[in-house]
């Protein structure tokens, strides 16, 4: 991805609930490329993430 396209990703999900800059490059770090592909992910798979907890994951539960 060109640098400008990572930059509007990383944007689009700090629009998440709960989600910051750090945990948006997170996310953007760990392959997901929009925020529905974060919000239809497994806790699991979210956890994972560095910086990424159960408080966070509950956030974007509720964004279904």
């Amino acid at each position: 991805l060109k640098k400008q396209e990572a930059k509007l990703l990383i944007e689009s999900f700090i629009k998440l609930p709960g989600v910051g800059a750090k945990s948006a490059k997170a996310f953007y770090e760990a392959g997901f490329k929009s925020t529905k592909e974060i919000i239809s992910a497994k806790d699991k798979d979210l956890l994972a993430i560095p910086g990424v907890g159960v408080n966070l994951v509950k956030k974007l539960r509720e964004q279904k």
